[in-house]
């Protein structure tokens, strides 16, 4: 049994496994195995953000830019309650983890789509620690709940004092301060959902053009047809009505498109609006 605060995140992880899923498959669908290649190299950009991110802000607060403080600072997984992690090694150089339970890979295998999920776990973990290293690191996933044949996804991450710079070396191993967590579950849920709409796009409108820009956008609007009865479904388990109030506390971004992670993505933010937010708006007559 979860409390509601705990089904709070987890309306709004499944409503980003949702987007994402809806994106990667209309990429497929739409520009054939290529798409595949879009998907990925958004899912690259948006882990490299976020390891360039904490490396340049951990090392401008004198935080050891190792593999420990990675992963305080991020977390190995989305926080959700149901997610079921059990970490076997947790030291600077090395992090290794197993996942038996994930709810994104639980609803895209459900959905026959586990292949296409994979490129998240794959991509963004890789990017991840590649930015954060300076490309020094090593990563690898031997095991996905994606694939039929795999019990649990097993990360292994490795980051050797041995094989970097003296300079490097000093950064992240030498005398500096512990990392905490840099953001809450709502804001790395919000920021996570418009990042991967926004690299989806840009990674998708640099390979096909137009053709890939009508992609994401398609994805945008059979995204929105299951977003809609899920939040009506869950809005009815907890005995309320999908208003604003419900919204606010279950969709991962703002239903009035004011978050700040919008800026300088202003086409990604128009297409969102257009398929996503003003669907919802219009359903739940919020206008």
């Amino acid at each position: 049994m979860y409390d509601i605060n705990e089904i709070k995140k987890q309306n709004k992880f499944d409503i980003w496994a949702m987007l994402y899923i809806n994106i990667a498959r209309s990429l497929m669908e739409t520009c054939g195995r290529n798409g595949e290649g879009v998907a990925r190299d958004a899912m690259r950009r948006l882990g490299a953000a976020e390891g360039k991110t904490l490396l340049e802000k951990h090392a401008s607060q004198k935080i050891k830019t190792d593999l420990q403080n990675l992963y305080k600072s991020c977390g190995r997984c989305i926080v959700d309650p149901r997610v079921r992690l059990n970490v076997l090694k947790d030291i600077p150089e090395v992090q290794l983890w197993e996942v038996y339970a994930c709810p994104a890979a639980a609803m895209w295998n459900k959905l026959g789509s586990g292949k296409l999920g994979s490129f998240f776990c794959e991509e963004y973990q890789y990017a991840l620690v590649d930015a954060y290293t300076e490309g020094k690191g090593q990563r690898n996933l031997s095991m996905k709940l994606t694939c039929p044949r795999d019990n649990d996804c097993r990360f292994s991450m490795y980051y050797r004092a041995a094989n970097i710079d003296k300079a490097q070396r000093e950064r992240s191993f030498g005398e500096g301060a512990e990392a905490a967590p840099v953001e809450t579950d709502d804001d790395r849920l919000r920021r996570m959902t418009i990042a991967t709409v926004c690299y989806m796009l840009e990674a998708a409108k640099e390979r096909f053009g137009t053709e890939g820009e009508c992609a994401v956008a398609n994805a945008l609007k059979a995204a929105a047809k299951g977003v809609i009865p899920f939040l009506v479904l869950k809005a009815s388990d907890t005995r309320g009505d999908c208003d604003r109030e419900f919204l606010d506390q279950n969709f991962p971004v703002s239903i009035d498109g004011t978050d700040a992670e919008w800026v300088d993505a202003e086409h990604a933010k128009e297409l969102f609006t257009a398929y996503i937010l003003n669907a919802i708006k219009s359903e739940f007559k919020l206008n």
